[in-house]
């Protein structure tokens, strides 16, 4: 299994402490705990590498951080370097007419992989798409985006059970309206995803720019509601993962390494004495 490990992966150590909290966000104790039950999880598993990630997991503590993507604690204080950095880059926009910080989310339609093959989903191709169609619009100054990947079981409507890639992030643009239908024409509705882009103000808050770069996939469940008000329809529940659902996801996760699970248009990030800082790209 080759490592994927960022170049200078080195993060401070106070990322990994709770200064800086947001709504919702989870604790370092939180995260000891579910690399404790990661591991534990991944030395049950049947399933090829396990028990060699469990075993290279198990090194991580202070001042001896392993800087694996699928790390509790590791990708906890990526999630806390990246949301930083994209606050700061943000931060220091002038408010101007026709130039407005926006946040984007991009489902593609018909990207997708049955459980059990998760590596089949070529990323990199995934990523260049979106990179293409966000030049194409010529209407975005820079823009940061962060993978997410769901398991999406859609089975009541007969439609599977798979991974889903879909990217979240924020864009600062000078025609909004232009951005949304270059995107739309990119990534038209399928059977599967009815709405694939959605386009709206991004205010900058430290926990919207947060969940753009959580590292925790979750099960996304669609049952028909019959006692929605005002009239029954579908809706969408969020559960944990499964355990070999998990195990897949943390395998694959040591993989794709953190800073391919990142699109950076017209972004240079730099990492200083292990903070990261993100300016524009010309």
């Amino acid at each position: 299994m080759t490592p994927a490990i960022d170049v200078d992966p080195h993060l401070d150590e106070a990322l990994y402490g709770d200064d800086r909290k947001w709504r919702n966000a989870p604790t370092a104790v939180k995260a000891e705990r579910q690399a404790l039950a990661d591991i534990k999880r991944l030395r049950r598993s049947c399933l090829p590498d396990a028990g060699q990630l469990a075993d290279e997991l198990l090194i991580c503590r202070p001042a001896h951080r392993c800087y694996y993507a699928p790390c509790a604690m590791c990708s906890r204080a990526s999630q806390r370097a990246v949301t930083f950095a994209t606050l700061d880059l943000f931060r220091d926009v002038p408010t101007k007419a026709r130039v407005e910080p926006v946040r984007i989310c991009i489902v593609p339609p018909d990207i997708s992989a049955p459980m059990g093959e998760l590596s089949t989903i070529d990323f990199d191709h995934l990523a260049a798409t979106v990179q293409n169609a966000l030049e194409a619009s010529g209407a975005v100054l820079f823009a940061v985006l962060g993978l997410d990947i769901s398991l999406n079981d859609e089975r009541q409507k007969g439609l599977g059970l798979g991974w889903n890639p879909h990217y979240h992030g924020f864009a600062l643009t000078n025609d909004a309206p232009h951005l949304l239908r270059v995107l739309q024409a990119a990534y038209p509705p399928s059977v599967y995803v009815h709405a694939p882009i959605d386009l709206g103000s991004y205010d900058r808050s430290v926990y919207a720019t947060s969940y753009a770069f959580k590292p925790v996939p979750y099960r996304r469940v669609s049952y028909f509601d019959a006692n929605h008000y005002p009239y029954p329809c579908w809706n969408t529940r969020h559960t944990s993962l499964k355990a070999r659902e998990h195990v897949e996801f943390l395998l694959h996760a040591r993989e794709l390494g953190f800073a391919r699970r990142l699109i950076l248009h017209r972004v240079a990030v730099t990492n200083s004495n292990g903070f990261l800082t993100m300016k524009k790209h010309e």
